[in-house]
């Protein structure tokens, strides 16, 4: 009989958490390992069908502003799945998650920590909620994940390395759209890119978390020393409108292209960017950027990114935001002119790190099967 297993997250969209598990999803044998997906917006999700083609289930779960009555609503779904496995991808509220799972009698319960903020500004009542909830993970978790130490720490404490239930775990890619050719002109072209342009690329959604105005920013300062420059932003969010209504006013709207959502991301870093950049202001550990590795593009990165996103050789830059728009400008010119890392070389290199979804796979299972507890005995 297949393992059930149940994800929680706070929502089905196309982020780097969810093509994670949609990855998960599409290279695990579902004879022996059933997954379900739960939203806590109450959503399904735009990729709902997607999950369904893949043998799996995402429905909502909404937490609305009284988390008894969810803990209700959530424990009544967890006696109906009959789930073996509940893993959670929803940073301290996991605490609650597995605390309900653990009364519900769920054996393997795994918190997932993607992200990593920094608590110095934190409010007295949030401090305490984190608190709470970091005591519940270590009662409640038989498992704790993290996409780097940085993540580690912001959920399991400063001392998580004591504990032999966590561990470092990097989001494993699927290398096998990064190794087609892809035609790029005709791609750009769909873009309104010319094809003799220098493409400068940011992947994300356009949330406050990823600074996109800050890029707009040095694009201006780009453009103005640049001539053949282009910006191009993958991705939606709420502040859309409001980057499009500044990259008017910056002038530079011409030449700059927000792409939307796309269900070709590999494509785009392949074919349609020379270089990927990434001014964030936190970070777990961005997908994104390991991504645009694979692709063979250099980086720069925002120095607050945990350094484990220099996963190839030669490709990542890092430089501090406090540095303002005109040096990043000048370090991109630079970087433009800098050769694609050769595919071969950055697989290779990802490979060797666990960023290969292969190597995902085979430590999740050990983790689900509840071999990896064992072990830590």
């Amino acid at each position: 009989m297949a393992i059930r297993v149940l994800h929680v997250v706070q929502v089905m969209s196309r982020g780097g958490v969810e093509t994670g598990l949609l990855n998960l999803l599409r290279h695990t044998d579902r004879a022996q390992c059933a997954m379900d997906i739960c939203s806590l917006n109450g959503e399904s999700g735009p990729r709902a069908e997607e999950v369904a083609s893949l043998g799996g289930r995402a429905f909502g779960c909404a937490l609305g502003r009284n988390p008894w009555s969810f803990g209700r609503r959530f424990a009544a779904l967890l006696k109906e799945g009959r789930y073996d496995v509940v893993h959670s991808h929803v940073q301290h509220f996991s605490g609650y998650i597995l605390r309900i799972a653990a009364r519900q009698g769920v054996p393997i319960r795994i918190a997932h920590s993607r992200i990593a903020l920094g608590r110095e500004g934190d409010s007295l009542p949030r401090c305490l909620y984190h608190g709470l909830m970091r005591r519940w993970i270590e009662r409640y978790a038989t498992a704790g994940l993290a996409v780097s130490e940085a993540a580690a720490a912001e959920l399991f404490g400063p001392h998580w390395q004591a504990n032999p239930h966590y561990r470092v775990m990097h989001s494993g890619l699927d290398l096998a759209p990064f190794e087609r050719e892809v035609a790029g002109e005709s791609l750009r072209a769909s873009l309104g890119i010319p094809a003799s342009a220098k493409v400068v690329g940011l992947v994300g959604r356009l949330v406050p978390q990823k600074n996109p105005f800050f890029f707009l920013e040095v694009g201006q300062e780009l453009l103005a020393r640049e001539p053949s420059a282009w910006l191009l932003l993958v991705g939606d969010g709420p502040l859309r409108a409001e980057l499009e209504r500044r990259a008017q006013e910056l002038g530079i709207a011409p030449r700059t292209t927000f792409s939307g959502e796309r269900a070709d991301v590999p494509d785009l870093l392949l074919g349609a960017m020379d270089l990927f950049c990434l001014p964030s202001l936190f970070e777990g550990l961005p997908r994104a950027a390991v991504e645009a590795q694979a692709a063979g593009l250099c980086c720069l990165l925002s120095d607050v990114i945990t350094p484990e996103a220099d996963a190839v050789p030669g490709a990542v830059e890092f430089l501090p935001l406090s540095a303002g728009p005109a040096p990043w400008a000048e370090a991109i010119r630079r970087l433009l002119r800098e050769p694609r890392v050769p595919r071969e070389r950055a697989f290779a290199a990802l490979r060797a790190q666990g960023f290969d979804v292969e190597s995902t796979i085979a430590e999740t299972c050990r983790i689900y099967t509840g071999e990896w507890e064992a072990a830590t005995q």
